[in-house]
């Protein structure tokens, strides 16, 4: 009896401690996700504009399988990003929102309204994007007696609106462009697989629209920061390959400061920025990069924001 009492203590003994260290692990993940910024992304739709221009040009079936296509591969991208959680897919909370406000054929959300869908789907973040422009267009050119080439392009542009639920602010407002084309030499006896061509550059377009969106997003909720900065002029930032980094770009270190407060209307906008100084992308490997200062170092520390230069701080020197 004695030994069946120690069998059944040990047993338990075992169980509390894998029951220990199991709720750890959860505990633990459950942080990890919950430290992932929450975003909530409307359902991709093109504008009235450009649904009127589609069935002139005979080209809703494309653009309704493009469309489909996009909003599915954006959230895969997303995913594969590991810098959100997704939440708030419901057509019904921004149909609802939509339908209050008179939805402008520019995609156009107010700052309330972004706030108003984030407060709904439990989100910081609120993605909304719809398409404006879609060109699908094909052209043969003669290459010899029996052979024709077949170049068909494609343009999709999307506009993209990021807000902050939690203060209502609209952080970015960009238009993403693609283009994409295929050419295939056909032989004039034979007919071309139209689907299967259809079909390729849909994938190929929604994949290429989808990464563009992903890297916008990103970079303003994950802005790139300084990680470590040495003696020797040079600093290292958290962009690596695959974040469209070269060797050789200008890139520009901000110190962040207090944020903004709008008197008026109490809204946040932003935190100060000051430009510090700029640095030339000198090394870029997996997850890291490297850049030389350029000109004097007034204090560059680690998390500094660090970002390509633009076109009126290039203009500078």
């Amino acid at each position: 009896m004695k030994t069946i009492k120690q069998f059944s203590t040990s047993i338990a003994l075992i169980f509390l401690l894998y029951l220990g260290t199991h709720s750890t692990a959860l505990a633990q993940g459950t942080t990890a996700v919950a430290g992932k910024e929450t975003l909530s992304i409307s359902t991709i739709k093109a504008t009235p504009s450009l649904e009127s221009k589609v069935k002139t040009d005979g080209k809703v079936s494309e653009l309704y399988r493009f469309t489909q296509s996009l909003d599915s591969v954006l959230i895969e991208r997303i995913s594969a990003a590991r810098k959100f959680q997704i939440v708030g897919r419901s057509d019904v909370d921004f149909d609802a929102i939509r339908a209050e406000q008179d939805f402008a054929e520019s995609g156009n959300v107010d700052s309330k309204t972004g706030a108003k869908i984030g407060k709904m789907t439990g989100a910081k973040y609120v993605l909304v994007a719809s398409l404006d422009d879609f060109q699908d267009r094909s052209r043969m050119i003669k290459i010899d007696n029996e052979r024709q080439m077949n170049i068909r392009s494609f343009r999709v542009s999307a506009i993209a609106k990021l807000y902050n639920s939690t203060t209502g602010q609209l952080l970015e407002a960009s238009t993403q462009t693609i283009t994409n084309e295929m050419r295939r030499n056909i032989n004039t006896a034979t007919l071309s697989d139209e689907g299967a061509n259809t079909d390729q550059m849909i994938s190929q377009a929604s994949r290429k629209m989808a990464d563009q969106l992903v890297k916008c997003i990103t970079d303003i909720v994950y802005p790139a920061k300084v990680v470590a900065v040495s003696s020797n002029g040079t600093i290292t930032i958290n962009r690596g390959d695959g974040t469209d980094i070269q060797r050789g770009q200008l890139w520009a270190v901000y110190a962040v400061g207090e944020e903004m407060i709008d008197p008026d209307t109490g809204e946040s906008l932003g935190e100060e920025e000051t430009l510090l100084c700029k640095a030339k992308v000198t090394s870029v490997k997996a997850k890291i990069s490297t850049l030389k200062i350029v000109g004097d170092d007034l204090g560059i520390e680690k998390g500094m924001i660090v970002r390509p230069a633009s076109l009126d701080d290039t203009e500078e020197d």
